[in-house]
């Protein structure tokens, strides 16, 4: 049968389409026997309420809440303060990486605080330790208008004009000498906790002199004098006040440490040692990239003299109470009053890279054990720093801290005589060093 033949009978069967509408459409003939079968109730029909897919469904979805643009705005905030921290992360990575800030010691988030003062060694955050005194004495920060000390000029311009400070202040005599047995104590501002009797017992680490005699030649210099803060100066002789407006430095060597370094320079040539004897004031031009142009000055000397083992460092400090006195620490000695010294010892704590900085901890406490011998009052406790100091470039760096501003230079100089004593018979390897 074709399909039209087909379509014609099922029309004869149910009727046609207008006969029917309304009707169900019967497809297959009921089977007997169910003619009378109840019929069902139509469905009620569907309408738009009923709709589970309203044409306006897609629209409503895509409609976003009214509060919207208030949560983007968060989101942007929340992005932005994102990117500030990982900028200021990226800083933090980026100087622990960066040669020339590893070499200074002086890491970048100090810095951008503002954490370096105009006098003394480089001061950043405190990380654990003693202060230098119970009541508090800090580095002097008296406005000046002074163009060659930048730091104080930063600290009046932060202050917001002239400080009122009296006219005269105090000087006043004390005792901050160790007080242990070799002078072995430590100001320690780093996490470490080093056992002194271990690490002055280690195998020295930078050469004695004859070794590098035999390395290098006889007279090859062996140490390197330097002055990072070069301008540093002292009190006059005698002096018992300061004026309010004193920054106690000076463009002439000859009233700076570069006159201290000048004494250690003698001592040392006396006892048959080569010393090259830096005296540029790397702290006039900026202060707070002095340790920089310092630590291009030693690469530089120790690539031209690999002989050389040994920096020191020397400064003097600035011990000023919050009350404004000038302290001068000082001893007796059998040639006058001598300016008690300091040795900071610095580490990698700050991110410098200096894991060699036990050696140089080492040499301190022996040196410190031989001015003890002779003189115990004389030597203050060891610092040990999280800075560098720019140690790293030789197992033998140091940075000396001889007097304060209250000493007289005078005083500075017989002290700084008896270090480069004991600084002589260490390279020498004298008494068993």
């Amino acid at each position: 049968m074709d399909v039209l033949e087909k379509t014609e009978s099922q029309e004869e069967k149910t009727g046609t389409t207008e006969e029917n509408e309304g009707a169900p459409v019967e497809l297959m003939e009921m089977p007997e026997g169910v003619e009378d079968a109840p019929v069902l109730p139509a469905l009620p029909p569907v309408t738009s309420e009923d709709d589970p897919f309203p044409p306006d469904a897609h629209a409503r979805d895509a409609a976003p809440p009214e509060d919207v643009p208030r949560l983007r705005a968060g989101r942007y905030i929340v992005m932005f303060f994102c990117a500030v921290l990982a900028l200021f992360a990226a800083a933090v990575v980026g100087t622990a990486v960066t040669g020339r800030i590893r070499s200074s010691g002086v890491y970048l988030p100090a810095l951008l605080l503002r954490q370096v003062f105009p006098s003394g060694v480089t001061e950043l955050p405190r990380t654990g330790g003693r202060p230098y005194f119970p009541d508090g004495p800090t580095v002097p920060r008296i406005p000046s208008d002074d163009p060659s000390d930048p730091g104080a000029m930063e600290e009046k311009e932060a202050e917001g004009g002239e400080a009122d400070l009296p006219d005269t202040l105090p000087i006043r005599s004390v005792d901050v000498s160790s007080g242990e047995r070799y002078g072995w104590s430590l100001i320690n501002e780093t996490p470490y906790g080093p056992d002194l009797e271990k690490t002055a017992a280690r195998e020295r680490a930078a050469p004695a002199l004859p070794e590098i005699e035999k390395e290098y030649g006889q007279g090859a210099p062996a140490v390197l004098i330097i002055h990072t803060h070069g301008s540093e100066a002292y009190s006059p002789d005698g002096a018992e006040t300061y004026g309010g407006d004193e920054q106690f430095r000076s463009l002439d060597p000859s009233e700076t440490v570069a006159a201290v370094g000048d004494v250690m320079e003698a001592v040392l040539r006396e006892r048959g040692i080569g010393v090259i004897h830096e005296k540029t004031m790397f702290d006039v031009t900026e202060f707070a990239t002095a340790y920089d142009r310092a630590a291009a000055e030693i690469r530089r000397v120790i690539a031209d003299e690999p002989s050389v083992s040994y920096v020191i460092d020397v400064h003097r400090d600035a011990l000023i109470t919050d009350a404004g006195e000038c302290l001068r620490p000082v001893t007796e000695t059998e040639t006058g009053p001598a300016a008690q010294m300091m040795i900071v010892v610095g580490t990698d704590h700050a991110g410098s890279g200096h894991t060699g900085w036990e050696d140089n901890l080492s040499l301190a406490l022996r040196i410190q054990r031989r001015i003890w011998e002779r003189y115990p009052s004389l030597m203050r406790s060891v610092n040990l720093r999280s800075p560098s100091f720019n140690e790293q470039y030789t197992k033998g760096s140091l940075l000396l801290e001889v007097g304060a501003a209250g000493n007289s230079l005078n005083e500075a100089k017989r002290a700084a005589a008896i270090f480069a004593e004991a600084l002589a018979e260490e390279i020498i390897g004298e008494n068993g060093g």
